[in-house]
């Protein structure tokens, strides 16, 4: 088994959204972090069909706090921006701006853009919602691989989607859009939503499970919540010994989504920081 290492951790920034960018930056600076996964919503970066951010000038940032940015993710919130969007020109629409995302993800030189299945109308067939998933993602997944970027699909809460909602849905989804461009990410509250394991996954997916969004969740509420470590009641240790286990070579970004954390972002990063160095070596790797 392969330890854990620190730069194996990714920040993240959702829950910075009433701060600056360079503030979310210094911070993961001074707290030791040096990997980052960028979500790719104002108001640090903006993202559309037609244009965005200075890609450039953002890496030059996070690489002056000495942050990689190893992965991102195109905010899929709203219905006009997500992988089974409706009518067809707002799916094309859509599938317009997550190629943007590709192209702002290979000049921020991260090498993984996450995606998940999208979702439809409750009052429409699942069957019908899929079929447009299944279309993006393979159009996508062309695209990435022609930008040297990686899509990683997570699955997500039954509150959310009928798409991709388990582990068995989304390998059928994957499994459908069968294009090399496309892999697989554990989110660990999507997990656990559905009463799933990051065992499971990894015996479903192997190698080509690639990314995780590895945070903690009140499990025993059924919340969606994405905690830092400490605030919900999964085992952080146990989590890391089945990553140890299969041998886990790529990201935990810590995609930390709870409005609790919102007006001190700071102080949820530093008692997060605190508890995966508990159990995470502080030692320098190349990045995977």
């Amino acid at each position: 088994m392969s330890e854990i290492c620190w730069s194996q951790i990714a920040a993240m920034n959702q829950h910075y959204r009433n701060w600056s960018l360079e503030t979310f930056l210094r911070v993961q600076e001074e707290l030791g972090f040096e990997s980052l996964e960028l979500w790719l919503g104002p108001p640090h970066f903006y993202l559309d069909r037609l244009r965005c951010d200075d890609c450039g000038a953002v890496r030059k940032k996070a690489e002056a706090h000495h942050l990689h940015i190893v992965a991102v993710t195109s905010s899929s919130f709203a219905w006009q921006y997500q992988y089974a969007a409706s009518p067809r020109e707002i799916w094309e629409s859509a599938r317009a701006y997550f190629q943007n995302g590709i192209r702002a993800a290979a000049e921020l030189g991260a090498g993984i853009m996450t995606v998940n299945s999208g979702w439809g109308t409750r009052d429409e067939p699942v069957e019908d919602s899929a079929r447009r998933s299944e279309e993006m993602l393979r159009d996508l997944a062309e695209f990435a691989w022609a930008h040297g970027v990686t899509l990683a699909l997570e699955s997500l809460t039954s509150a959310e989607t009928k798409i991709a909602d388990t582990l068995e849905k989304t390998r059928r989804l994957w499994k459908q859009v069968d294009h090399p461009g496309l892999k697989l990410m554990a989110d660990t509250v999507a997990l656990g939503y559905q009463g799933e394991s990051l065992e499971q996954w990894f015996e479903a997916f192997g190698d080509n499970l690639i990314h995780t969004h590895f945070v903690d969740m009140a499990q025993s509420a059924k919340s969606d919540d994405h905690l830092i470590w400490g605030d919900g009641d999964f085992s952080l240790p146990s989590m890391l010994e089945t990553l140890k286990k299969y041998n886990f070579k790529g990201y935990l970004s810590q995609e930390i989504v709870a409005d609790r954390y919102r007006e001190n972002p700071i102080e949820a990063d530093r008692k997060n920081r605190d508890a995966l160095e508990q159990w995470v070596k502080r030692e320098r790797r190349n990045f995977v």
